[in-house]
């Protein structure tokens, strides 16, 4: 390049949409022409396979950032959001029992599970504990509050539904 950088790529023709592609191999200045060549005849492999090489570095970028979001959107957090969000909790009147109920029981209980990992037999498993200590209709309070938080965040969210069902309440 004129500004006396090495630059390695891999001109193509994508076999997925017939357009002409350009792969980058390498712009850092480390790679070695030998790497370069390497990494050239693994991405053409790719192409005769018919694979885009772009669209599946894209694909995988994407399946990447789903990764680390459903890490990111824990119980807690939602509580939270939900709790603070004024179109949701933040208009009820008893947000400070619905505060009180995250706190004490859904955080500790569930806090950290990511919601799109969220099964059935957890929820169930913290209303067996919430019902053994503090008795059965604390225990279906709990499951409102919980059921109105992820039914908030399933209309949000594509991914996400929610594992509460019918008959899971405790009286």
């Amino acid at each position: 390049l004129p500004s006396a950088r090495v630059q390695y790529s891999l001109r193509y023709r994508s076999p997925v949409t017939g357009a002409r592609r350009r792969y980058l191999i390498g712009d850092d200045g480390t790679r070695t022409a030998e790497e370069a060549r390497t990494a050239a005849k693994r991405i053409a492999g790719l192409v005769a396979d018919g694979r885009d090489p772009i669209k599946d570095e894209a694909d995988a970028v994407a399946a990447a950032r789903h990764e680390a979001e459903r890490h990111k959107n824990t119980v807690a957090k939602i509580a939270d959001d939900f709790l603070t969000d004024p179109e949701a909790g933040g208009k009820l009147r008893s947000l400070d029992e619905y505060a009180r109920i995250v706190g004490v029981y859904i955080k500790p209980g569930l806090g950290t599970n990511s919601i799109y990992s969220l099964k059935r037999s957890e929820v169930s498993g913290l209303l067996d504990r919430v019902a053994r200590k503090h008795g059965p209709v604390q225990a279906d309070r709990v499951l409102a509050v919980l059921r109105r938080i992820l039914n908030w965040r399933a209309v949000k969210d594509d991914h996400f539904s929610t594992p509460i069902i019918k008959g899971m309440a405790r009286t």
